[in-house]
This record gives C-alpha cells, structure tokens and sequence, in this order.
C-alpha cells in the first residue's frame, strides 16, 4: 500500500507550481546597455608569458645554495655548509 504522504507530494508539487510567476525578472531579460564604457580588444601572442627551459650545464651547488639562501651574515655565521657536514662526521 503506499504511503498517503508519498501519493500526496506530486500533487502538492503541482499545485504550488502553478503559484509560480511565468515571466521572468527584468533584470534577467534586460538588452545590454550600449552606453558602458568597454575597453577595445588588445592583441598578445599565444606564447605571451612563456618561460624558457632549456638544458643548462650544470653549476656549483654551493653557488645555488648562496644564491638562494640568507643574505650574508645573517643565519649561518660564516660557516660553510661542508665544514658543517664534516663536522657533523
């Protein structure tokens, strides 16, 4: 047997339906308005903004480190990072 809430929700749904208002909001059927400032269209390459990756050869690690790491003074107080592994031995 069904259930008289489950008989009685399609019906309901119809019924509220009808309720509805059939045209839609002004705003959303509005033209656009012709008179808005727009900026004219600008052309830039497909490849703009690319970065080259290229094989390099390979550079003094500790170099690299250097350039990415603290500035000078601040952090390691001089010492080298291999006289810190050797010491660590």
């Amino acid at each position: 047997m069904i259930k008289p809430i489950t008989a009685f929700a399609p019906l309901a749904t119809l019924a509220l339906g009808g309720c509805v208002s059939i045209t839609p909001p002004a705003w959303l059927v509005a033209p656009a308005d012709p008179t808005v400032p727009v900026r004219d269209p600008v052309y830039s390459t497909v490849t703009a903004g690319v970065k080259d990756f290229r094989v390099v050869e390979p550079k003094d690690w500790r170099e690299q480190n250097r350039g990415v790491g603290p500035a000078d003074g601040a952090g390691d107080h001089g010492n080298d990072s291999t006289s810190r592994a050797r010491r660590a031995r």
